[in-house]
């Protein structure tokens, strides 16, 4: 087996396969690189996703970092501090994601995880499928930090949810804000993402709120999201087409 190195995320596929984010290079997440590589049901290296392979054509790569040189697709670093081919500054852990037909999307911002929060948005071949490997803003974090934002693909693959989206820091400048919510995005993602369930800044335990910062999410295969609200010690259950309280 290879080592794999500072495992970040993980993912299923739609073709079983479980796609592994691992970091390399580097003492410091923030000046190491990444790659995601594809394993089988064995646990046996199948390839490598990302960074994209050297034979990926200038037509496969449009939208991610590579150039035509002397007649050949040659890469780019277009993101210098984790020096990725990718456009994304920074990659966080734990958020990644695959939607039924293939496109692996994992939440990214700025440099110290501060400003505009977006999705990563690459396919099984490492490649841009909806023209750029990120998308636009989604939400502006500029008053805020976020630490583990997570991502979790509706069953339909229509929509995204992402929660994590902020973190409190006291005392700390800028002011904070307190992300007591659960996100949705309609995919491909080019519109900003609203509040699905809980109300922001409004943290609470009952049927209409939830905790600061909720964390992982999961499907549970009969039209619900499962929510990890972590500060409530609890696991709170909706509807994933309406956000109804479930359980």
């Amino acid at each position: 087996p290879q080592n794999l190195g500072n495992i970040k995320s993980l993912a299923m596929g739609p073709d079983g396969m479980l796609y592994v984010c691992a970091g390399f290079g580097g003492a410091m997440a923030n000046w190491s690189g990444e790659r995601i590589v594809a394993l089988d049901r064995d646990g046996k290296y199948v390839r490598t996703v990302a960074p994209f392979a050297a034979n990926t054509t200038t037509n496969e790569a449009s939208g991610v970092g590579v150039i035509e040189l002397e007649g050949r697709a040659a890469p780019l670093v277009k993101a210098v501090i984790p020096r990725s081919f990718y456009g994304a500054e920074a990659f966080r852990k734990d958020g990644m994601a695959v939607t039924p037909d293939g496109v692996m999307l994992r939440p990214v911002g700025g440099y110290n995880a501060r400003g505009a929060l977006a999705l990563s948005a690459l396919s099984l071949k490492g490649t841009a499928p909806w023209g750029s490997d990120v998308t636009p803003a989604l939400l502006d974090l500029s008053r805020a930090y976020f630490n583990r934002p997570f991502v979790c693909v509706a069953s339909d693959g229509r929509s995204a949810f992402i929660s994590g989206t902020g973190q409190v820091r006291p005392g700390q400048k800028p002011d904070n804000i307190r992300h007591s919510c659960i996100w949705r995005v309609a995919l491909p993602a080019k519109e900003k993402m609203l509040p699905f369930f809980g109300k922001m800044e409004e943290p609470g335990g009952d049927e209409t709120h939830l905790s600061v910062n909720p964390r992982g999410m999961a499907l549970d295969g009969k039209g619900n999201l499962l929510i990890a609200d972590c500060a409530s010690n609890r696991v709170v259950v909706v509807s994933e087409q309406d956000g109804k309280f479930v359980g």
